[in-house]
């Protein structure tokens, strides 16, 4: 009877989680078909986000229910046994979320190549609320692929002139004590130095030059360049 009663108050949950997530993606398709001012990026992301915290709910309640059936509670002397649940319940999902995906993003592709005088007044307004959104979004990419490609460049330059600094640095140890005050190698290191500080300048622009940067993932090495930047050479 306990089992049972811990079963239905599972199953109770499971229903509550679906419904709330059915809700929340026909949330997602109003929005994408009315093509919120919110910037587009800033909506995927969030929408993105959401999604992995139902999702997450939506695993744990499941194999909680399907732990407490007479049946399951002796395969789980099996660790194994709940990871395969998991790995069931979120294949189900991902299955679900990509049909709803592609279902609203043919929604939109049918609105956007409709010839407007084929539609009525309201949606020729949301295409082309959507075009002007698409266009910000893809503006938004090249500027951020320049900025990484810049920022590549400029860790290459930096790495080239601290190799630089390091030889220069080296020659100097090995000049006459009276040399190391005023001579020309001591001139061309307060140059490199004035230059390794300004590309350093340069690359921790750069690195946080997009507010939403992931840097719990890190996906493009970002903390690496900005530990070059912080990196510090005495003349």
């Amino acid at each position: 009877m306990y089992v049972f009663l811990i079963k239905m108050d599972g199953f109770k949950a499971l229903h509550d989680i679906a419904l709330e997530f059915e809700n929340y993606n026909r949330q997602v398709a109003a929005e994408l078909t009315t093509a919120v001012s919110e910037p587009f990026e800033d909506v995927v992301n969030e929408k993105v986000r959401n999604i992995k915290l139902l999702t997450s709910k939506y695993r744990l309640l499941e194999a909680k229910s399907n732990a407490a059936t007479p049946q399951v509670q002796e395969k789980l002397k099996n660790d194994q046994t709940i990871l395969d649940y998991e790995e069931e319940v979120s294949s189900k999902i991902t299955k679900q979320l990509v049909v709803k995906a592609v279902t609203q993003n043919n929604t939109v592709k049918k609105l956007i190549t409709t010839p407007s005088e084929k539609l009525a007044p309201e949606f020729v307004v949301k295409k082309e609320q959507i075009i002007e959104e698409l266009k910000k979004f893809s503006e938004h990419e090249v500027k951020f692929a320049f900025l990484e490609k810049t920022l590549d460049m400029t860790e290459t330059e930096l790495m080239e002139v601290q190799r630089r600094w390091d030889q220069v640095a080296g020659q100097l140890k090995d000049t006459p004590k009276e040399q190391q005050d005023n001579g020309p190698l001591v001139q061309k290191l307060h140059a490199l130095h004035e230059k390794l500080d300004k590309i350093r300048w340069l690359i921790a622009k750069l690195a946080t030059s997009r507010g939403d940067y992931d840097w719990s993932t890190d996906p493009h090495n970002r903390l690496r360049a900005l530990a070059m930047a912080r990196q510090h050479d005495n003349v």
